[in-house]
């Protein structure tokens, strides 16, 4: 990354630069092949749409980005407006509920509701799943994911327990939605346990 005296970021990325200069270092963008390379290099998968091969190479839908007159001197920049994008509906307010913080956003932020997370799953969509407030909120859906993340941040089972039993015993009794019956725990904990080996005990 270079700090140019004239105030402006530019940078490079698995070898390739970036496609602007910009005053703020996160807002640097680069080509898809660079992102393509940092998966390869981190042995991490690759989205279909970005897979190399026929019918699959990424093929960018045409966007209208109105810019003003083309900098007259090399080193001069010009603002460039953004194409109005429709965002999910919030349902931040009525997450608090279930005891889910998305707060936590990059540096301080909020993520918005119109970030893709997953091909076709958006911020807005998870806060959704946890809006007990919803049409179609299930608690037992919320509860489920709730038991499966919680996983992510501390993946120990208890000693002697399967994970079904970690799930029901160990991870449901913290969930903060509506109370849940013996028997959606049970639904929950076959749902979520990712271990289908039998018992050994």
């Amino acid at each position: 990354m270079a700090y140019r005296s004239d105030e402006y970021y530019t940078g490079v990325f698995m070898g390739r630069k970036s496609l602007n200069e910009y005053v703020r270092v996160e807002s640097l963008e680069f080509p898809v092949g660079a992102f393509k390379d940092f998966l390869r290099a981190e042995g991490m998968p690759m989205p279909d749409f970005w897979k190399d091969g026929p019918g699959t190479a990424l093929k960018p839908a045409p966007v209208a980005c109105p810019v003003t007159a083309a900098p007259s001197q090399q080193d001069e920049c010009r603002e460039v407006e953004s194409a109005p994008v429709a965002a999910a509906p919030s349902v931040a307010p009525c997450v608090e509920g279930a005891g889910v913080d998305l707060s936590e956003g990059p540096k301080g932020g909020t993520l918005p509701d119109d970030y893709e997370i997953a091909p076709g799953v958006t911020v807005g969509h998870i806060r959704a799943l946890f809006d007990q407030s919803g049409e179609r909120y299930s608690p037992e859906l919320a509860a489920a994911v709730f038991a499966w993340a919680s996983f992510e941040k501390d993946p120990a089972v208890a000693a002697g327990w399967t994970v079904k039993e970690e799930i029901k015993n160990g991870r449901l009794p913290d969930w903060e939605g509506p109370p849940l019956s013996t028997e959606a725990k049970k639904r929950i904990a076959i749902v979520v346990n990712w271990d289908k080996t039998p018992a050994k005990h």
